[in-house]
């Protein structure tokens, strides 16, 4: 299974959490392709897409899920 992986630096300031959604991701087996704004990655073989942020990262991300019909899954870092 491969992945998007969308990462706000400003919301993982230190690394740490999005450190930790990497290792998880990889000790399932799950391959990713981490991708920065305004980029519309490839989607081939591509089965949904992981979002660390806040409220408006999340919303924005929802673009690219639309696009591609994927899933996506959204862990919030924001303070709201």
């Amino acid at each position: 299974m491969k992945v998007l992986l969308y990462i706000n630096g400003e919301k993982d300031v230190s690394g740490e959490n999005s450190a930790r959604l990497k290792t998880l991701l990889s000790s399932y087996g799950v391959d990713f392709v981490q991708f920065e704004d305004g980029e519309f990655p490839d989607k081939e073989g591509v089965s949904g897409i992981f979002v660390l942020g806040g409220d408006g990262t999340i919303l924005r991300r929802t673009e690219i899920a639309n696009r591609y019909n994927l899933p996506i899954i959204s862990i919030n870092a924001g303070k709201l």
